[in-house]
């Protein structure tokens, strides 16, 4: 005779099986990733915005700073007035940029203003005449967002799109 083993009510009290934890994670997929979104995204952008006042307080040469350029100068046009402008020479007294002229209607992220490469080789990629600005100028364009975003390329790209011609690349860090 054979006695069959029998589950006693109380030998998994308190405990609860990894399977059934996985199942209902499982289920409840959607939900996670929301969740996990919604509570990163807060740290990612307190990360950006401190590299973007880093740069704004810091610039150095091939810095781009991303800016609403009727606001800085009235003369210019005033539908297409969002354009990035290249950090050319850093100094004591502030900043020589060239000014892009290839603009936007409304204010882009920097990886659309770089998105398509070639215009980099293009003669009049950037105006003739640069543009200068104190320190003090680069902050509060910044604080009142005329200067809206900024980025330093690490190499010769920013997000994957060639921002600089090989030829004038600064190693300087």
């Amino acid at each position: 005779m054979t006695i069959a083993h029998a589950s006693f009510p109380g030998q998994n009290a308190g405990f609860v099986s990894f399977d059934q934890v996985r199942t209902v994670l499982w289920e409840h997929i959607e939900v996670i990733l929301l969740l996990t979104f919604l509570i990163a995204y807060p740290f990612y952008a307190q990360r950006e915005d401190a590299m973007v006042a880093n740069i704004i307080d810091n610039p150095r040469q091939s810095d781009f700073f991303y800016a609403d350029y009727f606001a800085l100068n009235p003369d210019s046009d005033a539908k297409h007035r969002f354009i990035p402008m290249k950090v050319t020479k850093v100094t004591d007294a502030g900043v020589w940029l060239k000014v892009g002229n290839i603009a936007h209607s409304t204010a882009v992220s920097p990886r659309e203003h770089a998105k398509f490469d070639k215009a980099i080789t293009l003669r009049n990629y950037y105006r003739k005449d640069p543009l200068f600005l104190t320190h003090q100028a680069v902050r509060e364009h910044f604080d009142s967002g005329i200067i809206y975003n900024a980025r330093r390329p690490k190499t010769l790209f920013i997000d994957g799109w060639i921002v600089i011609p090989r030829s004038e690349m600064v190693d300087d860090e």
